[in-house]
């Protein structure tokens, strides 16, 4: 009796624990590489090379791994090009990604008068994604590309959409800021 008893109690005492962790959402960066690893430089001749990476967990579950390039592998706000490359760790919905994006931007206090038409933009480029795939963005001069699994999906001709949508990643108010630090290949 006192052994059901003692076993009710350690399962109720799990099931809250569960609970409590199940409200409070937070994130962790993992350094372990992805199972398909990218090479250093993001391409031959580019002078991208890899300034930091970052896996986000929320809770129990991998959701992403990220790497950010930039020119001599130092990230400075205003050179060009830069690349940052998402690899999935679970299957998400396109329309799911593109209402992240909007709460991000909401978090970060980010108004633009062309937002409405970026998230818009998005909802037309982005596919679902699966486990394994990967979401790349191209930042140049004057505009940003977004490719998926190697195959471009479109461009986005606005000089001010990259250093907007980058910003959920490194904008100091970032809403994971373990991440970002990771990115940028901080100090932890």
């Amino acid at each position: 009796m006192k052994r059901a008893i003692a076993m009710l109690t350690l399962t109720a005492l799990l099931g809250a624990a569960v609970l409590v962790t199940a409200q409070t959402e937070t994130a962790q960066t993992v350094p372990t590489q992805p199972e398909t690893a990218q090479p250093e430089t993001a391409q031959p001749g580019n002078n991208l090379a890899l300034v930091g990476e970052a896996r986000l967990q929320v809770l129990l579950w991998e959701v992403y791994h990220s790497r950010l390039f930039a020119p001599g592998g130092r990230y400075q706000p205003d050179a060009r090009p830069l690349r940052l490359e998402i690899t999935y760790l679970r299957d998400i919905d396109s329309a799911a990604l593109v209402k992240q994006t909007a709460k991000e931007w909401r978090h970060l206090g980010q108004e633009h008068p062309s937002q409405a038409e970026w998230l818009s933009l998005l909802a037309g480029l982005w596919p679902n994604v699966s486990e394994g795939d990967v979401l790349v963005l191209d930042i140049n001069e004057g505009s940003s590309q977004f490719s998926h699994n190697g195959e471009t999906l479109g461009e986005i001709a606005d000089a001010d959409f990259g250093p907007s949508f980058l910003a959920i990643w490194v904008s100091p108010d970032t809403s994971r800021p373990e991440l970002r630090r990771a990115l940028l290949g901080m100090e932890p």
